[in-house]
């Protein structure tokens, strides 16, 4: 697995080198402005994240690299191992270079530097954007998996349109669902309790569940697309 993240280090390196200085010059900008210096590391991992998938379309080095006797899962594992070392060394980066920005040039910020909920967005906003492209590209390559997953997107926020338009239609067979004629007192008890659970914090806990299996569920898909891809 080294030898691959080596590989995609030495197509991007000389890219890495020549916008570094771009970075550093944007980077002291931003800080300039509250929020806006996270903000721009997000963005940035999300962009040097995608950025091996980029060359290696360029260069189509992964059809020379399933040449090799390689297995196509570790082609794919090597991807989320990337994104994930990619995200980590941008928030050491941003607090590093956040702590010198703030020594050298301090202002006054209504937002601490680092929070523990600071890096679970870090973490969490990249993985889940790339991890929702991957299965795109594996299944489809660069141009057509970017340009598909765009059209799954939009069809799945016209779909939420719609169901947020019949909630209000619904909503009154809803109370009549959950009325006691209905139900009976028991279940109506039962429903109550779990809908009180979800209140007191139990949704927090199905979302941060939901959110942490999307990576998984992206690998697994990538793993099956790529295995049946001819290249």
């Amino acid at each position: 697995m080294w030898k691959y993240l080596y590989k995609d280090w030495a197509t991007c390196r000389l890219f890495v080198l020549v916008v570094f200085p771009f970075y550093l010059l944007y980077g002291v900008i931003a800080h300039m402005a509250d929020g806006i210096f996270f903000l721009f590391h997000i963005m940035l991992a999300l962009a040097l994240s995608l950025l091996p998938l980029i060359m290696e379309e360029r260069y189509q080095s992964d059809t020379w690299l399933c040449s090799l006797p390689v297995c196509r899962w570790e082609v794919v594992a090597v991807r989320y191992v990337t994104v994930f070392l990619v995200i980590t060394l941008m928030l050491l980066l941003y607090a590093l270079f956040g702590a010198l920005l703030g020594w050298l040039l301090p202002r006054q910020h209504t937002l601490p530097l680092l929070h523990p909920g600071m890096v679970i967005a870090f973490y969490l906003l990249p993985l889940l954007a790339v991890s929702l492209f991957l299965p795109f590209y594996f299944r489809y390559g660069l141009s057509r998996g970017f340009f598909r997953m765009n059209m799954s997107v939009l069809g799945l926020l016209l779909a939420v349109m719609i169901v947020l338009e019949l909630r209000s239609s619904l909503g009154g067979l809803w109370r009549y669902l959950s009325s006691p004629e209905f139900l009976g007192a028991p279940l109506r008890t039962l429903l109550g309790g779990f809908v009180g659970w979800l209140k007191a914090g139990g949704i927090g806990l199905v979302v941060l569940s939901g959110l942490l299996s999307v990576p998984v569920i992206s690998l697994a898909l990538s793993v099956r697309f790529y295995g049946r891809r001819e290249l």
